[in-house]
Formats: structure tokens, C-alpha cells, sequence
């Protein structure tokens, strides 16, 4: 339970629901993608550049999810704290019939103490 508390899993796992969204909704641009050899694919159709960076986004999250998690025993900096709410506030802003607004959990969960994280391993 101590873990759906923690910031840095909940980012990793936006990431993979924005992940496994994407290659559901995206299906056909990424089969094109495959098919064009995956090399210099990308940049011939918007909805190909569209499905890889949305994609892309999703391997961000996961990779600063991993790296919240990893400093979670101190206090995340301030300064990454702010970035990952401006970032979610200004997607939201953009568009506002999206999941930008997930990020806020984590930032809010960023915002308060940490609990000390348990050592102990099963026998």
C-alpha cells in the first residue's frame, strides 16, 4: 500500500497507461512505422510523428518516475517539483480534456514528507 503513495511509481505508471493508450489508439501509424523499416519513418506523416512522440513521452515518464523513486528517501528538489507541475498545468491548459492532470498527483505527493521506506524482506 506505502507504495501507491509513492511520486515516483505513480509517475511510472502514468507512463505506462499513456503507453499502453498509444499503441492501442495507435495502431495504424505504428504498423506503417514498422513497415517503412522504422529508420527515417517517422518524419513522412503527422500521424506517425504524432504516435512516436506521444509514445517517446510515455518512456519520459517512466524514466522520471524511476529517478523520482530513486531519491524518494530525501526530498525530491524543489526545482523538479516545479517543472513537473508547470509541465502538467501547461498541457493541461493546452489541452484541457486530457491526462496532463494525472501529474498533479505525484507533484501533490512530492509536496509532502516522505514515509521512511522499509528495509525488511521476506524470509
Amino acid at each position: 500500500m506505502e507504495q501507491l503513495r509513492s511520486p515516483g511509481l505513480q509517475l511510472v505508471g502514468i507512463g505506462v497507461v499513456h503507453n499502453a493508450i498509444g499503441l492501442l489508439l495507435g495502431r495504424e501509424p505504428i504498423a506503417a512505422i514498422l513497415a517503412g523499416g522504422y529508420t527515417g519513418a517517422v518524419d513522412v506523416a503527422f500521424d506517425r510523428m504524432a504516435i512516436f512522440w506521444f509514445l517517446w513521452f510515455g518512456w519520459v515518464l517512466m524514466l522520471l518516475g524511476g529517478a523520482v523513486r530513486a531519491i524518494e528517501p530525501q526530498t525530491v528538489p524543489r526545482w523538479l517539483v516545479a517543472g513537473i507541475a508547470a509541465m502538467a498545468l501547461g498541457g493541461a491548459a493546452a489541452m484541457p480534456l486530457s491526462g496532463f492532470w494525472l501529474a498533479l498527483i505525484p507533484v501533490v505527493g512530492m509536496l509532502l514528507p516522505q514515509p521512511v521506506r522499509s528495509s525488511s524482506t521476506a524470509a
